[in-house]
């Protein structure tokens, strides 16, 4: 099958303005598992979810350019976990490594002594680093939005059969995908001095996850379950950035004019519904408005002691100045953050789940 490389072109690869990986990483789990949910159901066979195929390079020490076939599938609690195989023509494609995928919280949830065996996929799915590229994919999943998303996960490659080796006769052990070797770096001599040692906001050396302390009854401070009740009503006027709207990811200015709602949980069941208001200049000259007046909330996606993500359905129109009035409907996560009332959204069209048409950040609840 014929590779389809996802190239630079995609929305949300500007590196300047990424989502927090949870929100991103929840959108494409549930995107996906409600997609194929009819597929995956009910089925004997272990290996049938594992439908997400890439190639990648990078993943055998004697020969770091040949490109290893990775069959994914999406694995509960965690991310993805991936087959990998040795994508020799002339070879029996050799199962030579397992690889976890997991989000940027749970990394941070692992011992210190344990983060040097994983590495962080925006380092390597990059045309430069990687050479990611989809060989095939589930119908609805689209290539670019895809890659997008694993950027903000980390992976844990276990090889248990190296290529070069004629039997699987080697203890497994956890290949590092971007350590100096790998990347071919081992002998410069200017490492040191062309990439900086990191600091505070480049390393997780004193970032770990506590358990909640218990109070005086037993339980702990934290104790919020999927489901649980609650009521929001939040108001933002003049807060808030467009990270990608039709399209566009850069822009001359842009606004969150208004962004307003509500949201109760009940058991599960959400009520509520959102409107906003959005204004951005392209460098083209041509003036993006969007005005959605209703949005109603459909699904609860995730929830706990910090935040709540919830997808709503909507309709609208995106006029654009120099390409006239565009009629979408669209499917909106939203997440809300209820330690800092802070509010990111992603929309993406109904009727093409890989496609991005709006993403907000920054929102600030004036009613927290």
């Amino acid at each position: 099958m014929e590779k389809s490389g996802f190239g630079k072109q995609g929305i949300l690869t500007d590196g300047r303005k990424m989502f927090l990986s949870v929100l991103l990483v929840s959108m494409v789990v549930f995107l996906v598992t409600g997609t194929f949910a009819d597929n995956a159901g009910g089925s004997d066979d272990p290996l049938e979810n594992f439908n997400i195929i890439l190639s990648v390079n990078g993943h055998d020490s004697s020969n770091l350019e040949a490109d290893f076939i990775h069959r994914c599938a999406l694995t509960s609690p965690i991310v993805a976990t991936c087959i990998i195989f040795e994508s020799d023509r002339e070879s029996d494609h050799k199962l030579s490594q397992v690889e976890y995928i997991i989000t940027r919280d749970q990394y941070l949830m692992l011992p210190f002594r344990e983060r040097q065996n994983w590495h962080n996929h925006a380092v390597e799915l990059t045309p430069e680093r990687g050479e990611p590229a989809c060989v095939s994919l589930p119908e609805g999943l689209e290539c670019g939005a895809l890659v997008d998303i694993l950027h903000t996960t980390y992976g844990k490659v276990v090889t248990l059969w190296d290529p070069k080796d004629a039997l699987p006769s080697y203890p497994p052990y956890t290949y590092a995908v971007d350590s100096p070797f790998a990347l071919q770096q081992d002998l410069n001599n200017n490492l040191h001095r062309e990439w900086d040692k990191g600091d505070e906001s480049t390393s997780s050396a004193n970032i770990l996850n506590e358990i909640p302390e218990e109070d005086d009854s037993g339980d702990t401070q934290c104790d919020v379950e999927f489901g649980d009740d609650l009521e929001l009503d939040f108001r933002s006027t003049g807060t808030g950035e467009i990270i990608t709207l039709g399209g566009f990811d850069n822009f001359a200015s842009e606004r969150v004019n208004f962004f307003i709602g509500d949201l109760e949980i009940d058991n599960e069941d959400v009520d509520g519904d959102t409107r906003f208001s959005v204004r951005a200049k392209t460098n083209d000259g041509s003036i993006l408005t969007m005005v959605v007046s209703r949005i109603e909330a459909e699904e609860l996606i995730e929830q706990d002691c910090e935040k709540v993500i919830w997808k709503s359905e909507g309709s609208g129109r995106l006029r654009d100045t120099l390409r006239g009035i565009t009629q979408i409907d669209f499917d909106m996560f939203i997440e809300y953050n209820l330690e800092l009332g802070k509010i990111n959204v992603v929309g993406v069209n109904s009727e093409n789940t890989g496609e991005v048409i709006f993403a907000f950040e920054n929102i600030i609840d004036k009613n927290f």
